[in-house]
């Protein structure tokens, strides 16, 4: 008798488990819950800022030298002359002195991947902040911070994979991610196109940010600043000089002196010149 209570114990703790449901935490961020709410908006958005500093994990692993800025800096600026690598290194960093790039290299694969993860989550942003009726100010701000890190991912995306507008703008780009709806493969646009759809997006986003939160995030002038670099970058060089025309303009920004200038990119948030830079608060 004794052993038949056990089982009848037993059969039911197993079969009461199997009713427990999984229940979202009360205060979680869902991308239905960002849809109508600006601190969800909010929120979601620095989460793509972050990813531009953040350590994201990638072939299932967390690489302390994987960070979009650090790939992003090492493989344009190292590829130039003015830096020389001293030595030999097993960090993919190698490959921009020596241009002996390869596909597999894990520099240029994570900064193309953590580049569309960035350009996804403002996209997600995007389409629940567009879902408002009649959106103030303060969303209207945060609907044009997500065209212009849009259009700045894009921007340094086909930089990096694509060749220079100026020798062929018909020649293959990357990826244009619009929409969270985008087939997972989709082909390449050109050149010439990521560069139009840079360009509307930045322009989309200077008309909508009129509320500027802090250089730590996008602004009407660093969408401005962006455009000058696309146009000079098209060797439209009268676009160039109209958009950092608009820049130095708006008079929110003035150079450092040559006592201040030194400490400039230590404390970059409170620099005179920064139009737009990531934040490390940590």
């Amino acid at each position: 008798m004794r052993t038949t209570s056990y089982f009848i114990i037993l059969f039911i703790s197993v079969f009461s488990a199997g009713c427990l449901k999984d229940i979202e935490p009360s205060d979680a961020l869902t991308t239905g819950t960002l849809t109508g709410t600006k601190e969800g908006l909010q929120q979601g958005l620095n989460g793509a800022y972050a990813l531009f500093k953040d350590h994201v994990s990638f072939n299932g692993t967390v690489d302390g030298n994987n960070m979009y800025l650090r790939q992003y800096f090492q493989m344009s600026d190292f590829a130039g002359d003015d830096i020389v690598c001293a030595q030999t290194t097993t960090d993919p960093l190698f490959y921009s002195f020596s241009l002996d790039h390869t596909a597999t290299q894990t520099n240029s694969r994570y900064f193309w991947y953590i580049s569309y993860k960035i350009i996804n989550d403002v996209n997600t942003v995007l389409e629940s902040a567009e879902k408002i009726e009649n959106p103030d100010e303060s969303i209207q701000q945060l609907i044009g911070e997500c065209y212009f890190l849009r259009a700045l991912c894009h921007f340094n995306l086909v930089r990096f994979y694509g060749k220079p507008y100026s020798h062929d703008p018909s020649a293959a780009g990357v990826i244009l991610r619009t929409s969270t709806e985008d087939p997972s493969l989709k082909a390449r646009a050109n050149v010439g196109e990521v560069y139009d759809a840079v360009i509307a997006d930045a322009i989309k986003g200077a008309e909508l940010m009129n509320q500027p939160r802090g250089v730590q995030y996008g602004s009407k002038e660093a969408a401005w600043a962006l455009l000058s670099r696309v146009y000079l970058y098209k060797e439209d060089n009268d676009n160039a000089i109209s958009y950092a025309d608009k820049v130095i303009g708006s008079n929110r920004f003035t150079l450092e002196t040559a006592a201040t200038f030194p400490s400039l990119f230590a404390n970059a948030m409170a620099g005179k010149e920064t139009i737009f830079c990531v934040a490390f608060t940590t």
